[in-house]
């Protein structure tokens, strides 16, 4: 997989993950004693963040999940039954699920994950987010939650044997330790989603693709015979896969521990039909083997999206997971990436896409500045970068429409570029990659769509978008991507205005040390760049450009900062032919949804 620098890098769908008694008013525990609820917090893959538990009278408290998804939270005075509410991200993704536990569960283990949260669901009769959230859950029982429980395991029995799981787990309460149990590997395979509007629930697995659905206003008791999940074609094979798959990674990875393997070694592991971002197995274990900055680098966090069994003797699986450092900065999510299995031993394959494609929520805080004028504005929105590295195997392609939450209905149209580079929107009223949703710079020739808060607050985390390929007869080309189509999804929805405005998660800098330094000087050669307010938990980027009358001069560098967030980053950046009549500072971290967030110093000569 290429690690790209960054700039050019109504259903709510989550990944079950293995989890796991009537109501109160009464406190915890016995008298003088310290009452706790444990367990793990899990979407697919132990998640990171925190765990809210809300009792019977409102109360609430939060903790920060542990290693591997583990959480303890003291409830000693809390009121039973309980809410508790987990948010964090899992594999890139970001989650919010609930589970529930009554003064029986008070010191045992209860797991929060998204098949707690169907449970919860059901028991509710509605979405799990909105009975949280309204805290009117006194009546709430061990019986209600233990039927309920039994209901869905019913539903989910075939898959569960077919992969190894105990017919006896209480999937509520049954401990278990991500990415190893039987339990975890089955419900790797199962996803769950809801319809906002209707209160149906779907469950799908994403091994043999067959969906149940689940009105969640449907009590148990109302269910004597339910539509369970009974094609278990192929699933007691990935059980093993699945473990093997993530060994095939480790052992790509292990490669690059201490030093830079060999073009061979690379390519060892490597399938013949390799394609990530339309490079091919030469051109990627070349390009992989001759960067140190590969040294040390982890894939983590892998989810399982699909197994292709069409082909036993030689399957194909679609994963997505982390890219990180040697130190843990998250390089990049890949989402997509296939491996293959070639005479039993599983093969990275790539993405397999003819175009070198990345998506994510862009946000910007713009300084600028000419003459004695100053303004500050800021955008959100969403970019989509198209490139083209190789048009030998993609020429047939005119232009690709973009569809998904906050975009038009008809999509927004990027066209091939007549001599390379990034794809341009087309009639949309805006230009470039990035599609702003919001925005205070329309006066600096910076339009939006200008959706509102509500609009915007709409678009759920995890949000898919689809990119369809044109020829230049307007047909999809149905040869390329999944039927002319490539998928992608944002971890974390965008930024509203009152967020946007409110945010102080933008990236600071100090060198200049203000922005009006940036603008009295009257050069702009060999800079040092140096800020703060870095997320150190992920990959930060820099870029200066200098535009003289004989052309422009700009460089570009990836940066990872030290635990309290700060960076310095010296360029060479010679003095341009002609007069200086713009230069520019951009720098970018992530935060921990993956959102893009620039900010931005501008001066143009006040004689243009």
């Amino acid at each position: 997989m290429k690690i790209r620098l960054m700039s050019t890098a109504l259903a709510v769908s989550v990944l079950l993950a293995a989890c796991g008694g009537g109501g109160g008013g009464k406190p915890s525990g016995p008298a003088g004693s310290n009452a706790t609820i444990s367990g793990t917090a899990a979407a697919g893959l132990p998640l990171v963040g925190s765990v809210t538990i809300k009792d019977a009278n409102g109360a609430s408290r939060t903790v920060s999940i542990g290693a591997n998804g583990a959480y303890t939270v003291d409830t000693t005075g809390l009121a039973a039954p309980f809410l508790l509410r987990a948010t964090g991200t899992a594999g890139g993704a970001t989650y919010v699920v609930h589970s529930a536990a009554t003064s029986a569960d008070v010191n045992g283990n209860i797991n929060i994950t998204p098949l707690t949260d169907l449970i919860l669901s059901n028991v509710a009769g509605q979405i799990a987010t909105n009975y949280f959230d309204s805290g009117s859950f006194g009546n709430l029982s061990a019986s209600q939650l233990n039927t309920e429980a039994a209901k869905l395991k019913e539903k989910l029995l075939p898959v569960l044997q077919a992969m190894g799981v105990d017919t006896a787990t209480d999937l509520l309460r049954a401990q278990f330790t991500p990415l190893s149990s039987p339990l975890d590997k089955a419900l790797d395979a199962i996803s769950v989603s809801y319809d906002t509007s209707t209160n149906i629930a779907t469950l799908t697995n994403v091994l043999t693709q067959e969906s149940i659905t689940d009105d969640i206003a449907t009590p148990a008791a109302q269910e004597p015979s339910p539509i369970t999940m009974s094609d278990t074609s192929n699933l007691g094979t990935a059980a093993d896969d699945i473990p093997l798959i993530r060994a095939a990674l480790a052992s790509f990875t292990a490669a690059f521990s201490t030093s830079l393997p060999t073009v061979a070694t690379v390519k060892s592991h490597l399938t013949g039909g390799f394609l990530d971002l339309d490079q091919d197995r030469d051109a990627m274990a070349s390009e992989m083997a001759g960067d140190s900055s590969n040294i040390g680098i982890q894939l983590t966090d892998v989810s399982i999206n699909h197994i292709d069994y069409t082909d036993t003797a030689s399957p194909v699986a679609d994963i997505s997971f982390l890219v990180k450092s040697a130190s843990g900065a998250v390089l990049d999510r890949e989402q997509h990436f296939k491996l293959k299995k070639i005479d039993g031993t599983w093969k990275l394959h790539g993405n397999q896409r003819v175009l070198d494609i990345s998506a994510h929520v862009h946000t910007v805080k713009s300084h600028y500045g000419s003459g004695g004028y100053t303004s500050e504005c800021r955008g959100s929105g969403l970019e989509f970068w198209i490139e083209d590295m190789d048009d030998a195997n993609s020429t047939d392609i005119a232009h690709i429409v973009v569809t998904g939450p906050g975009l038009p209905d008809h999509g927004i149209r990027y066209d091939r570029p007549s001599e390379g580079g990034p794809w341009q929107m087309v009639e949309t009223g805006q230009s470039g990659t990035w599609y702003r949703l919001a925005t205070t710079c329309n006066d600096k020739g910076y339009p939006s769509a200008d959706l509102s808060d509500e609009q915007i607050a709409a678009i759920k985390d995890n949000a898919s978008y689809t990119l369809t390929m044109y020829d230049n007869k307007d047909e999809v080309i149905t040869s390329q991507g999944d039927n002319g189509v490539y998928r992608m999804s944002m971890a974390a929805r965008p930024l509203t205005y009152t967020e946007l405005s409110a945010s102080t998660a933008f990236p600071s800098i100090t060198s200049p040390a203000t922005f009006a330094a940036f603008l009295s000087s009257g050069t702009f050669t060999d800079p040092v760049i140096a800020g703060g307010n870095m997320n150190p938990l992920g990959e930060g980027w820099v870029y200066v450009a200098a535009s003289y009358s004989g052309g422009e001069l700009s460089a570009e560098s990836n940066v990872t900062s030290g635990a309290n967030g700060t960076f310095s980053r010296t360029f060479s950046l010679p003095a341009g032919s002609g007069y200086l009549w713009r230069k520019e500072i951009r720098v970018e971290t992530r935060d921990a949804g993956l959102r893009h967030l620039m900010t931005q110093y501008v001066w143009m000569s006040p004689e243009l």
